[in-house]
């Protein structure tokens, strides 16, 4: 991308590249120009012991920065303290490490000063729970800013702020997305995420396709049932909830219009969906449509996430995956070597802690906690 001089074209190039996250290096490298800098880099950081959820970095040694990413932030001094600046301001670097920390910080001395980053102007861009940070060093890393240079980057703070927030906010709706994709993806599952007044959040490809052959209708985004009786139901838990009576878990049937089954409609509300997709289940209501068939058709992720929340065992977990798959103990038992009676014994054990006392119940369970995280 092609981007205009001056600080007004400057701040136009960024908002484009606030919905084209693709277009980051251009703006990065020509704000670097403008302030006569050279390595420049914007990061975002979810958790610090992921991946960052955004980054980009110009005008510098890419393998340097990989190696940093991989083998110093978590020990970087800087991260925390730049966490904890005010919002907008720029730091130089001596308002960020001590002159100690300048002769023997690892990070500094190993990484940053080896790859042109000393001297830097970093701050702190951040919005709501994702740090956001930037550091752009000067052209000539051993000279200082000057204070002409600084005043201009400051100027630019505002809007590189607004611009990587709206770039996090789109990806991590992407991130959202993929992860409740991941989830449901193989498991022949229509899920749904609402707001507490029915308006649909969030559809998985099989809900869109309950919603284009009819079972499910949406008017002005909110979520109703074709079906009169299953209309009814859904009204009631809607009614409940807005007097804050509903139950956390209720389940329903409807027809399906595509094909001849019925479906099972489980609402829960508050759901305790992995940490990743906090945000968006807190205050929700989840809808989880299954097909009524005699076999669970779970993925091995949902039986796995399900067998973590109860503090199950491998062993104990293979078992109720079988009785899910609606497979026999005794197959499982030869598959594994191992008697029927060590097979039965680890799924009575399974049931206990699941708090249940029969196959049936213990389905049921499975069914309804399969997607929930530890955290609950």
């Amino acid at each position: 991308m092609k981007v205009g001089c001056g600080e007004e074209a400057l701040v136009e190039a960024m908002f484009e590249a606030a919905i084209h996250p693709e277009l980051w290096p251009d703006i990065l490298t020509a704000v670097s120009d403008h302030v006569a800098g050279g390595p420049f880099n914007v990061l975002c950081l979810g958790n610090a012991d992921e991946r960052p959820l955004f980054d980009c970095f110009v005008r510098g040694d890419r393998q340097g920065y990989e190696t940093y990413l991989s083998d110093y932030i978590l020990i970087d001094p800087r991260i925390p303290r730049l966490e904890q600046a005010p919002v907008g301001k720029v730091l130089l670097e001596h308002d960020v490490l001590s002159e100690a920390e300048l002769r023997t910080d690892v990070a500094y001395n190993e990484c940053l000063s080896r790859w042109g980053m000393r001297n830097l102007a970093q701050g702190n861009l951040s919005s709501g729970d994702v740090f956001t940070g930037f550091a752009l060093a000067p052209r000539n890393d051993r000279n200082p800013f000057t204070s002409e240079q600084v005043a201009a980057i400051s100027r630019l703070m505002t809007p590189l702020r607004q611009a990587t927030r709206v770039t996090v906010a789109s990806l991590e709706l992407q991130q959202q997305r993929r992860t409740l994709g991941d989830l449901w993806s193989l498991s022949g599952k229509g899920v749904l995420i609402l707001d507490r007044h029915g308006a649909v959040l969030f559809a998985n490809r099989l809900a869109e396709e309950h919603m284009r052959g009819g079972t499910l209708l949406s008017h002005t985004g909110h979520l109703s049932f074709a079906d009169p009786a299953a209309q009814r139901r859904w009204r009631k838990q809607l009614d409940l909830l807005a007097g804050d009576k509903a139950p956390r878990f209720s389940e329903f049937l409807t027809p399906c219009f595509q094909q001849p089954c019925d479906l099972a409609v489980r609402v829960i509300i508050d759901p305790a969906l992995p940490s990743r997709l906090a945000p968006v289940s807190r205050g929700r209501i989840l809808l989880l449509i299954t097909p009524m068939t005699n076999t669970l058709d779970l993925s091995d992720q949902e039986v796995r996430r399900f067998a973590q929340l109860f503090s199950i065992s491998p062993a104990e977990c293979r078992a109720i995956g079988a009785i899910a798959r609606g497979e026999t103990l005794d197959d499982l038992a030869r598959c594994h070597g191992v008697s029927e009676d060590t097979v039965r014994k680890q799924l009575k054990s399974a049931m206990g802690k699941c708090g249940v006392s029969s196959q049936k119940a213990l389905i049921s369970r499975l069914e309804r906690f399969c997607f929930l995280s530890r955290a609950l």
